[in-house]
């Protein structure tokens, strides 16, 4: 689907983000062809440009989580590949001289993600806990959940930190930055 594409290569971890929702939706419908198709139509039937395609596009995320043996939980493997190139960039920049914005906006994001850490996320690595922060937080609002004013805050400190480092990141794969070592 064009949408995804394009997201992935503006925003990784809004891409990452689209994908927990992809996923979720299609667990929603418990893997219905025809559930899949209307949700899909109907929930992003804009983003889509070529609806056909887009539907497609869905149904084939489905088959990937049913190959992958992924229909209760967890997340495709190109998925769980990214959240690590991510976090592999990001292991790098906390290492460079060079990268004073980035690691000052990883140090503000540190104690959130040592509460988040706390709570049960003790086997994710820095990004996966951020997007598990940032989506759950965004599922309490879709359940008409009024989060906290701290809880806003943590959330607006994760999405600044993913978003540099997602632009760090596309920076890099497009040439236009050297990784540090």
């Amino acid at each position: 689907m064009d949408f995804a594409r394009e997201l992935k290569q503006k925003s990784l971890f809004e891409y990452l983000l689209f994908m927990y929702q992809v996923e979720d939706v299609i667990r929603a419908c418990h893997f219905d062809r025809s559930a899949i198709s209307k949700v899909a139509l109907d929930r992003f039937g804009s983003l889509m440009g070529d609806q056909n395609q887009g539907v497609d596009w869905f149904l084939a995320m489905a088959e990937f989580m049913e190959l992958e043996k992924i229909q209760q939980f967890g997340h495709l493997q190109h998925v769980k590949n990214l959240v690590n190139d991510l976090n592999q960039t990001h292991l790098r920049l906390t290492r460079s001289p060079k990268e004073d914005e980035y690691q000052g906006l990883y140090y503000e994001a540190e104690s959130v993600l040592i509460e988040l850490r706390r709570r049960g996320g003790e086997n994710s690595n820095v990004v996966e806990l951020s997007l598990i922060g940032i989506y759950g937080v965004w599922l309490l609002g879709l359940k008409g959940v009024t989060v906290s004013n701290e809880t806003r805050q943590a959330t607006e400190i994760l999405t600044r930190f993913l978003a540099l480092l997602s632009d760090l990141y596309n920076r890099i794969e497009l040439g236009e930055k050297e990784l540090p070592e």
